[in-house]
């Protein structure tokens, strides 16, 4: 990488055989903090929808979105960390989530 040191790239990638004859393909994006939060993203091809390009600008912009907004917990998963806080003890559990989303 040419602009950062700390960005590092991987990919993995099922052939249609093994892919269940999958018509779409999709993109996840995992970025952790330099607290060791892992925040993620992702976005999925539409049928008829053979433009890479498009799917990967949906998954990064959302990545931003969700670094943007703060928090250790990514918007996908603040009701895993809700629900881990309500069957926990009393005052015992704080987390820090971005904006509250609809689930």
């Amino acid at each position: 990488n040419d602009f950062t040191s700390d960005v590092f790239i991987y990919s993995d990638h099922a052939a249609r055989a093994s892919s269940g004859k999958s018509p779409g393909y999709g993109l996840s994006v995992i970025a952790e903090t330099t607290t060791h939060c892992l925040i993620s993203a992702d976005s999925c091809s539409f049928e008829g929808d053979n433009d890479p390009q498009s799917t990967s600008k949906l998954a990064v912009y959302s990545m931003l979105r969700e670094l943007d907004s703060g928090g250790c917990v990514d918007s996908r998963h603040q009701e895993l960390a809700f629900l881990a806080m309500v069957l926990a003890e009393s005052d015992v559990s704080r987390v820090c989530v971005g904006k509250l989303t609809p689930s």
